[in-house]
């Protein structure tokens, strides 16, 4: 096992905040763990003074409760047409 290290970028691209240590076998292993890691900034993933790679979250829209309703109604008003269709 190998020691990574995780460090969350800024949007500038600047580190912030300490890095997140873990034992990875492999640099895909790393990779995945930093996935894991991801929420709303980048990832740099280091091996030593290799730089393995950098991952950035999905963009994410978040809805409204008021959007949300309305999916609900609609996947309701599908579902009752579909129990009328023989």
């Amino acid at each position: 096992m190998t020691e990574y290290r995780f460090y969350e970028l800024t949007k500038l691209g600047h580190i912030f905040g300490s890095a997140a240590i873990a034992e990875c076998s492999d640099d895909n292993e790393a990779i995945e763990h930093a996935r894991l890691l991801l929420d709303k900034r980048a990832i740099e993933i280091w091996q030593g003074a290799r730089k393995v790679s950098s991952i950035a979250p999905a963009r994410r829209v978040a809805w409204s409760p008021v959007q949300w309703s309305v999916v609900g109604i609609m996947n309701r008003k599908r579902a009752a047409e579909n129990a009328e269709t023989p």
